[in-house]
């Protein structure tokens, strides 16, 4: 019971940090993946997804919510890419791994291995709709 009223009080202090910076700077914008150097403040690792999934993001979000229309067009250029020739050429060079120390999370991939349809997606999302691209930088 004590414990669980320790975490409520530093999730809260956390949270009215982040109002106090979002109020006087506006929305607070990290120049690099989580804005933190390794082994520097990790208090926003507790943070969770607003949406389930990209596609709830995509036609739910408050800045600028994809149509149905736009987001099956994007799906059908996604798996028409998938289909091409440029889709099987699009591999990794070398095997490597990507480490989030904030979120504890670790990607590795070896050489060779080919682009998904979910990353085409993704891709396609980031580089077609310029709002998405600049909530995402």
């Amino acid at each position: 019971m004590q414990q669980k009223l320790s975490d409520d009080l530093k999730k809260q202090h956390v949270q009215e940090i982040y109002k106090r910076l979002v109020t006087t700077m506006g929305v607070f914008r990290w120049q690099n993946p989580h804005g933190f150097q390794l082994g520097k403040n990790h208090e926003i690792a507790h943070y969770q997804p607003m949406f389930k999934d990209i596609k709830e993001e995509a036609l739910r979000n408050s800045y600028s919510p994809l149509s149905k229309r736009e987001w099956n067009r994007t799906v059908l250029k996604s798996e028409a890419f998938m289909e091409s020739w440029k889709a099987r050429s699009f591999r990794t060079r070398d095997n490597g791994i990507f480490k989030d120390e904030i979120m504890d999370y670790e990607e590795k991939w070896s050489g060779d291995t080919l682009i998904t349809q979910k990353e085409v997606f993704a891709l396609k999302l980031y580089t077609d709709f310029d709002d998405f691209q600049y909530q995402l930088k």
